[in-house]
């Protein structure tokens, strides 16, 4: 890397020096040593800020990181010292073309998100071929320079961020207190939360979300590493190879944080930039999955019936489409929007008789599932190679009677919501919008048509959302254990080092399956456990204020049939993808054991010995967004902040009454 030195001499807080800017690029660490005698930090700082800085910038893409630093040495006396000014670029892509214009930007969160990304490609770009120990040694020395930036970050806005972090807080939880205190809804409350609370929340988000994206993408910078390492241990098998072990860990998952107060780190992943896992097992630079588009039975791996419902939906992509798959497709689309657009118009009719808590509550519930839709349709490619690229599934039956179960689940809901309106007449106003029709026939028609509309929305389809990524979370359990059986079978003098890079090939496959299913549905996933909690919060709040008013009635039957769905959607999504991460590590651990008791028996050294992350994903958990862990101990979680809940709102009915 070339590096530039210019020495200069001024008088008091002028400064002037030259320097050839025609050799500086992307790929230069300029270092600018000046004597500063006589002369204070602050005034030196400003100088050469205000002179150069404008300059060198244009020589750089948008692209490079520019990042500013000061140092400040004392050497001798309080007054005598050097300023080393650092200019670094770093410039992971390409080699930039002609200087452009841009504006003096100094380091922030963002930023340095970018340069990891940009790292994360870099490595995504080798072959396992090509990613020998020269290219390992630049990754870690670009990724050594961005940390040691990081601290002086650190050290700049670690009690600021506190400040902040506190400041935007305190006026979130003032506006929501007001909002609590103040009851029922009213355009005073409104008009406070929209102009103090709403800015300030977004405040606290987008510090949280920025500050956070560092670790995050740390994390990946630090799976890509170990992944490419993995596979070329596979591949090329050498023991003379020096193995980058535990360097790229020295300060992986750095966090931001505020005087070790608060914890800057985002447990968020951006749901607008989520990318799919990329396939780098292979050998080619290509980056994303190959979609193959011309088999006959892309189904035969999976249920037929699963895989019509998904296309159904269009979940999935299918080459050969018949005429009644398109219609059907077609349809749901139409029914999502107009069971959207339905509940919107229902709202602004009961917008005065309603509670407005009950308003936020389905209005977020039909949004999420919007989402959740939406999110599933742009990965229907990566599912249909998903689904393709699975083995044959031994629960076929059991998988075929849960379809027959979610099918009929529209049908049961419409027949009690059918007498319901039958029952209670005036019940129905709400949902033909206000308006009384006279002719009974004619209105149970049209509101079984809207019942049987929103029951295909919720909860059919979140059912076979959820359905299909159990199914995948169960497939990668029974694989994984598969392989635990198979370590097993082995004695520690047959479990040789083939015997061993055999099981670490078939473990690297279920890898980039278990990448799959988390690009997939790690938005999914997080967006119908909050679509299951806000129902559960919706319940909950019912029961408290209707009482025993309703026991035993058509709409207390749905409710319950309604809630039952819901937890158990909930509780099975959690579980079985639990389950992965409790498989692999005991995958872990008996691969480790049956490699240690060989290594004691054997007693041979000179053997190539498997170590740290070559065994591929060791702690692997599923998440929703990086927000939810998807371990057992989740759904207590869960369970304790609806009794949270519960008890808050039986106090409050308790303080309602005279």
């Amino acid at each position: 890397m070339e590096m530039i030195l210019v020495r200069t001499s001024f008088s008091s807080a002028n400064i002037s020096y030259d320097m050839d800017l025609d050799d500086v690029n992307s790929c230069t660490i300029l270092r600018v040593k000046v004597p500063c005698p006589g002369t204070g930090l602050s005034e030196i700082h400003r100088s050469i800020s205000r002179v150069k800085f404008q300059r060198l910038c244009t020589h750089f893409s948008p692209s490079a990181a520019v990042i500013c630093s000061m140092h400040s040495v004392a050497r001798g006396t309080p007054r005598g010292g050097r300023l080393l000014w650092s200019l670094e670029a770093a410039h992971f892509g390409k080699p930039s073309g002609q200087p452009r214009e841009c504006k003096e930007t100094p380091p922030h969160c963002l930023r340095f998100s970018f340069c990891f990304n940009c790292l994360t490609q870099k490595i995504l770009n080798y072959s396992p071929d090509e990613f020998g120990p020269s290219q390992q040694k630049e990754i870690l020395r670009q990724n050594a320079n961005l940390d040691d930036i990081l601290d002086n970050l650190q050290d700049i806005f670690s009690l600021p961020s506190v400040f902040m972090t506190v400041t935007y807080l305190f006026i979130c939880c003032s506006v929501m207190g007001m909002s609590v205190i103040a009851g029922s809804y009213s355009k005073p409350s409104a008009l406070k939360t929209v102009f103090y609370g709403i800015p300030n929340l977004v405040s606290l988000l987008a510090l949280l979300w920025k500050a956070g994206s560092i670790p995050v993408e740390q994390h990946k910078l630090k799976g890509a590493f170990y992944k490419r390492a993995h596979y070329r241990f596979l591949t090329v098998v050498s023991s003379d190879e020096p193995q980058c072990k535990r360097e790229i860990l020295e300060k992986t998952d750095f966090v931001l944080n505020g005087s070790v107060v608060f914890s800057l780190t985002r447990e968020i992943q951006s749901l607008l930039f989520l990318r799919a896992s990329r396939n780098i097992g292979d050998n080619s630079n290509r980056r994303t999955f190959p979609v193959t588009t011309n088999f006959r039975h892309p189904n035969s791996n999976i249920p037929t019936w699963l895989y019509k419902c998904l296309n159904w939906n269009r979940l999935v992509e299918k080459p050969t489409r018949h005429p009644l798959d398109c219609i059907v497709a077609i349809s749901f689309k139409i029914t999502l929007i107009l069971v959207n657009l339905d509940w919107l118009i229902s709202s602004g009719v009961s917008f005065h008789s309603l509670d407005w808590r009950t308003i936020f509550t389905n209005f977020a519930t039909y949004m999420l599932i919007a989402g959740t839709y939406l999110v599933m349709y742009s990965k229907r490619k990566l599912l249909t190679v998903t689904l393709h690229n699975l083995g044959s599934l031994s629960n076929e039956k059991t998988i075929n009677f849960i379809l027959i179960v979610i099918c009929s689940i529209p049908a049961v809901l419409l027949t009690f919501r059918v007498k319901a309106f039958h029952a209670n007449p005036m019940s129905s106003q709400i949902e033909t919008y206000g308006y009384t029709i006279e002719n009974g026939l004619i209105r149970i028609m049209l509101l079984s048509l809207k019942s049987l509309l929103h029951a295909i929305v919720r909860p059919t389809f979140t059912s076979l959302v959820t359905l299909t990524y159990c199914i995948l979370c169960q497939h990668c359990c029974s694989q994984i254990n598969f392989l635990t059986e198979k370590v097993l079978q082995f004695s520690h003098e047959e479990f040789g080092p083939t015997k061993q890079i055999d099981i670490l090939r078939q473990k690297a496959k279920i890898d980039k399956l278990l990448e799959s299913v988390q690009a997939i549905f790690s938005v999914p996933s997080f967006l119908l456990i909050a679509m299951h909690f806000l129902m559960f919060v919706s319940v909950i709040r019912t029961t408290i204020e209707v009482g025993g008013e309703l026991f035993l009635s058509y709409v207390t039957v749905e409710a319950i049939i309604r809630s039952l769905i819901d937890f158990n959607c909930l509780f099975f999504l959690l579980w079985i993808a639990s389950g992965v991460s409790i498989q692999t590590k005991k995958l872990k651990r008996e691969f480790s054991e049956k490699v240690r008791a060989r290594l004691l028996h054997n007693g041979n050294l000179r053997e190539i010995q498997p170590q740290g992350k070559l065994f591929g994903q060791t702690d692997f958990v599923f998440t929703g967004c990086d927000i939810i862990l998807f371990k057992r101990s989740t759904l207590l979680s869960i369970s304790g902040t609806l009794l949270i809940y519960t008890f808050f709102e039986i106090f409050g009915k308790n303080q309602d009454k005279p």
